[in-house]
């Protein structure tokens, strides 16, 4: 059987995540745009239960 633990995700994380990936790709995400994309993403993974808001 799978062990599951629990980890610990916000959207600044999520917002390093991205900024760092976007960049890498050549793209040049602003401030507002990152945490919104961040906010969504974080929404979109409590909306599928992948995570829950604590």
């Amino acid at each position: 059987m799978r062990e599951y633990k629990d980890i610990y995700i916000d959207t600044d994380e999520i917002e390093r995540y991205l900024y760092k990936s976007l960049i890498s790709k050549g793209f040049v995400p602003g401030d507002v745009e990152l945490k919104e994309i961040a906010d969504s993403v974080f929404d979109f993974l409590a909306e599928k239960e992948v995570i829950e808001e604590g």
